[in-house]
């Protein structure tokens, strides 16, 4: 069976899903991708965010409530399989809201990561796959970026495949919701749980949508991680200078302020 034909299989819902990933392995014989290697530092870590949706603006308690879900809450997804636990972020916040669906009068939690040691992702279906692609590397990228859910039981495959092997820590891959260029991340929960660190959370209110993929938010908390409870300020973020006459620079990043100090470092809100 070629790459052409397993993809019109799964086009025609004629294969089950562990029958396609056994197929994948096969087909993958002799076939080469390029992994990236990303190389933070402490100095200028991996920033990446992640929102979830709180109805009735009950806010969470503990850190555990942002993060990948326990196994047996881990429903059908894009990268993961049912009872599979894999942990989806983005790379801005912006996409993170589309990511989410979120509607009008619901209460979105903002979480910013960071990432200091250097780790592995495959890219699949972004401007970072060589190009002209292969017919497998079309089957991979057509079936993972279809719009919507109708892939997903074919798409956890494909993304149970590319993260085999202890080395790849996740994938990266265009916003599919977004059609845009911004990127997601999926991280392997062993590789979240070394070396993602919870940097703070900020909560908001949507009050309104008034086109696609563009909100109206009202942020009215903001949180800072303490072990694995939330310290949630009742206000909104702010910055604290370190002596008398300090200069912070505000720069925004297209929808929110960033502050950096005279050595253009980033300042952390608290």
């Amino acid at each position: 069976m070629s790459s052409k034909d397993l993809l019109n299989e799964a086009r025609k819902r004629q294969i089950s899903p562990d029958e396609f990933l056994k197929r994948l392995w096969k087909l993958s014989t002799g076939q080469k991708r390029q992994a990236i290697r990303f190389l933070p530092t402490q100095t200028k870590p991996t920033r990446i965010f992640r929102s979830r949706i709180f109805n009735k603006g009950v806010l969470p308690v503990s850190v555990s409530e942002l993060t990948y879900p326990p196994i047996d809450k881990a429903t059908l997804g894009r990268a993961n399989s049912p009872n599979k636990s894999i942990f989806y972020a983005s790379a801005g916040g912006p996409t993170t809201f589309v990511e989410s669906k979120c509607k009008v009068q619901d209460t979105l939690v903002l979480s910013e990561y960071r990432i200091y040691d250097p780790y592995i992702l495959n890219p699949i279906g972004s401007k970072r796959v060589q190009t002209p692609m292969s017919d497998f590397e079309i089957l991979l990228n057509e079936i993972f970026t279809f719009p919507g859910e109708y892939f997903y039981e074919y798409s956890s495959k494909v993304a149970e495949h590319l993260l085999g092997g202890e080395d790849i820590n996740g994938l990266i891959y265009p916003s599919i919701a977004g059609q845009n260029e911004s990127e997601n991340i999926v991280l392997k929960p062993k590789f979240v749980d070394q070396f993602l660190k919870l940097i703070n959370t900020t909560a908001y209110h949507i009050t309104g949508i008034p086109q696609q993929h563009k909100y109206d938010v009202e942020e009215f908390d903001f949180g800072i991680p303490q072990e694995d409870k939330i310290s949630w300020k009742k206000r909104r973020k702010n910055w604290s200078f370190k002596y008398k006459g300090q200069m912070l620079k505000m720069i925004s990043n297209g929808w929110s302020w960033e502050a950096f100090d005279e050595k253009d470092m980033l300042v952390d809100p608290h």
